[in-house]
């Protein structure tokens, strides 16, 4: 049994399928009948901690890897890298989907394999359209819908700005 009074934080991992190709099918039963339904999967951050931990039972210390996640919301569209980590983090510490001890550090590429296998492994959860979230008589203004359309126009007026007061500049 570890003793989790004297650990120490060694190394934070995180993966993150944020900018990866989420695109997947699911069958499901509508009516008695198989349909093929597409959409994006949620996107999935999974934080593992590192600690060093005192075992009593074999006198020295111990490798412990704490996991967490975070999935996205799926009224959600708009997505926070940073926030997923620090959710994910959060739930390390406090709810940890996984614990795993080893007798010495392993390699980093065992830790991000164990934890891209398990992000693999999850449900496909969609992410619902602004029609679903209607349907199910939700308010799409309580979620991270929006996304700056305005982008390009504020780019151009910035560059417009830019170029103009480059010229002022030249002509003087």
């Amino acid at each position: 049994m570890l003793d989790w009074t004297k650990k120490k934080l060694v190394r934070k991992y995180h993966y993150t399928n944020i900018g990866d190709d989420r695109k997947c099918v699911k069958s499901v039963n509508i009516n008695g009948r198989l349909y093929d339904k597409h959409g994006v999967d949620c996107a999935t951050t999974m934080v593992a901690l590192e600690y060093k931990v005192y075992d009593p039972s074999v006198k020295r210390f111990k490798t412990a890897i704490l996991c967490g996640i975070a999935r996205q919301n799926p009224g959600d569209i708009v997505l926070d890298k940073e926030l997923g980590i620090e959710i994910a983090t959060t739930n390390a510490m406090i709810n940890p989907i996984m614990v795993l001890e080893y007798p010495k550090h392993p390699s980093e590429r065992i830790i991000y394999y164990i934890m891209s296998s398990y992000v693999l492994g999850l449900p496909i959860q969609f992410v619902k359209t602004a029609t679903e979230l209607k349907n199910e008589g939700k308010d799409i203004r309580q979620y991270s819908r929006n996304i700056n359309k305005d982008y390009y126009s504020e780019y151009y007026r910035e560059l417009k700005k830019y170029l103009w007061n480059s010229n002022s500049y030249a002509r003087r």
